[in-house]
């Protein structure tokens, strides 16, 4: 199942030699959802939102054919330039994220110099803890073996409509979703919410968190939240 990207997921070109991350510029005073803001199709720059991947070794790149031409036909690999004129293929088309599909991990990009660009993690580092008691002695092999859970999704709806909402703003109490997987059904599943700015939430804290119970279908759901910040 596709997971929604988060700034500073990790990328990978087929003509690169080393990874990059995504760069997310969404300026706002609202709080994104699972940690990091959330990148749409259109966080596709060079240099802004798409950073070098080493050295380049494709001879459709003007800078590694002269190169390889000087040394009499043996391929120069030379620093990475992205070129790309065209946004993320193809996105979450009926989930908007500041006005444009929201990205995920199957979208890709093409660079003019034969690069094709993907999405090896998602961004999400911090999706959530899991509080199931006591762990260590006693604990079973295939407990210590099973996946950590993950949001895969997190949005709110309101009492007006069944839209799908992705941001979340300051002092308004909304039903909270937030879908899982690697779940087991009956565990308390932890997400925690970081501002954009650095701003305190009540309490003076740089983070709030909210739990609930994990369902039969991985949902986690939270009536009456709302985002407080301190005074």
């Amino acid at each position: 199942m596709p997971s929604y990207v988060c700034k500073g997921a990790k990328l990978k070109c087929s003509m690169g030699d080393t990874q990059s991350d995504l760069n997310v510029i969404h300026p706002s005073d609202s709080v994104s959802l699972l940690g990091e803001p959330m990148a749409n199709i259109m966080d596709y720059k060079p240099m802004m939102n798409i950073m070098p991947f080493g050295k380049c070794q494709s001879l459709a790149n003007p800078t590694v054919a002269a190169a390889t031409a000087a040394c009499f036909g043996r391929l120069q690999p030379m620093p990475c330039v992205p070129n790309i004129t065209s946004p993320w293929s193809v996105g979450k088309l009926d989930v908007s994220v500041k006005g444009h599909p929201a990205l995920l991990d199957d979208c890709k990009l093409f660079c003019a110099y034969a690069g094709v660009i993907e999405i090896t993690t998602d961004g999400q580092a911090t999706p959530g803890t899991v509080t199931t008691g006591a762990t260590g002695i006693g604990e079973e092999p295939s407990d210590r073996l099973r996946k950590q859970i993950k949001a895969v999704e997190a949005y709110w709806m309101d009492n007006e409509s069944d839209e799908k909402h992705y941001e979340i703003f300051p002092n308004h109490e909304v039903t909270l979703y937030i879908q899982t997987e690697n779940y087991t059904e009956g565990e308390t599943f932890t997400l925690e919410f970081l501002d954009d700015e650095s701003q305190k939430f009540r309490d003076s804290r740089y983070k709030q968190k909210v739990s609930g119970t994990v369902d039969a279908s991985g949902m986690v759901s939270v009536k009456n939240f709302k985002i407080e910040y301190e005074n």
